[in-house]
């Protein structure tokens, strides 16, 4: 596997338009290159005899029980308990700016 290089944590940050000040790019090339180290370890695992693995649950039963129908509230109590509506919808705050 190449060597990881500090210039390469520099260069995606760049990359990916994240600003970060010498500590944490410190701090990302450290967990970086932990991370590449275990993967190097997993990779010398022989798993050549060993059948892939679909599902970690095996025999996990997912317990359902019946939908029932409730008393629900009507239309004009529910928007009489929100902060905002319109046009019968709820209003949220913006989360998403045009950039």
């Amino acid at each position: 596997m190449p060597e990881l290089k500090r210039e390469t944590i520099v260069h995606l940050t760049e990359l990916s338009c994240i600003d970060c000040t010498e500590d944490e790019i410190e701090r990302f090339f450290t967990q970086i290159h932990k991370m590449v180290a275990h993967f190097e370890q997993l990779a010398a695992i022989d798993t050549e005899n060993v059948p892939p693995c679909h599902q970690v649950s095996e025999g996990l039963i997912c317990p359902m029980r019946e939908d029932v129908v409730a008393n629900t509230l009507d239309t004009k109590t529910f928007l009489d308990n929100v902060p905002s509506h319109i046009g019968g919808l709820v209003r949220v705050p913006t989360v998403i700016q045009n950039v």
